[in-house]
């Protein structure tokens, strides 16, 4: 008559390979059986695949960390706001007071010294306004019903002016009406069709189109100029917080545009990519899921 050892059971998680090159978790657990005179047997034992179990720690864990980042970020939000700005506000007040007492009295070169102070801060203030609307994108976080034709309409209303200083021809295709974010969407549209009236080639009037087709389930938009181009070294950089392909002399701008879209994007569940050649203008494309479709 056999019976189990349960003193020498043996447990186990493993990760296996199969054929089709998947990864799965699994967890075994294996029993020795005894004889009669209490000498092992054989074994027997059962394996469980618990590879959904350990998506879900995994996903629980990336939880916990973003929910820490976001606590983290919230920190950093406090002090912009706060232990950033005033510093700054007070250097701005004592150069304009400087000018205003003894502007008449003071020496060229110490005129051109405050200016660079001067201008070195509205610089640094500009750039914690932008870092605090990267900071808050994502807080509130309501799905609404966004027709994309209407808000980059509403869009062009707020850039005719610049639309009308670079003499530029904006084109709508089609763009439909999905669930989103809608001023997270709004900002995405105008930074990236800002970024088509600004970088244009010189001597040229920009042409922007704006659209978007069906893939798969979700929507793949398009913003298109004629401008400057990028690089092509330079197409994962430029997604990245403070990157600056030109000097602030030729073209305005804190680096943070770009990030700002990308962070959009992907609080959709989408991505954002560029197919760019240098003088030959770029194109950016975003896609965004259809959560009706998903």
């Amino acid at each position: 008559m056999l019976r189990y050892e349960e003193t020498h059971r043996y447990e186990a998680e493993y990760r296996i390979l199969t054929p089709s090159g998947d990864i799965r978790w699994m967890w075994a657990r294996q029993f020795p059986f005894l004889d009669w005179q209490g000498q092992v047997a054989g074994h027997t034992g059962i394996a469980v695949d618990i590879t959904a179990h350990k998506e879900g720690e995994a996903a629980k864990r990336r939880a916990e960390r973003l929910a820490m980042e976001n606590r983290e970020m919230e920190r950093f939000t406090y002090l912009a706001s706060h232990d950033l700005k005033e510093p700054l506000r007070t250097i701005q007040n004592f150069v304009s007071l400087i000018h205003y007492q003894h502007g008449d009295d003071l020496p060229p070169t110490l005129i051109e010294y405050l200016n660079f102070i001067s201008e070195a801060s509205a610089r640094m203030s500009m750039l914690i306004k932008d870092l605090l609307v990267y900071s808050r994108l994502g807080r509130q976080k309501v799905l609404v019903e966004v027709d994309t034709r209407v808000l980059v309409e509403e869009v062009l209303q707020d850039l005719a002016g610049s639309v009308a200083e670079a003499r530029a021809q904006v084109e709508l295709g089609s763009l439909p009406c999905l669930k989103g974010y809608a001023t997270e969407l709004r900002q995405l549209f105008q930074n990236l069709i800002s970024n088509a009236l600004k970088f244009r080639q010189e001597g040229r009037s920009p042409h922007v189109w704006v659209g978007a087709t069906r893939k798969g389930k979700g929507w793949r938009f398009a913003i298109k100029d004629n401008g400057i181009g990028i690089d092509l070294t330079y197409h994962a950089k430029i997604f990245e917080l403070f990157q600056r392909l030109h000097h602030r002399t030729e073209y305005e701008g804190t680096g943070i545009g770009l990030a700002n879209c990308k962070k959009i994007v992907e609080l959709h569940g989408g991505y954002l990519e560029v197919e760019s050649e240098l003088g030959q203008g770029s194109t950016f494309f975003f896609f965004i899921p259809d959560p009706a479709e998903a």
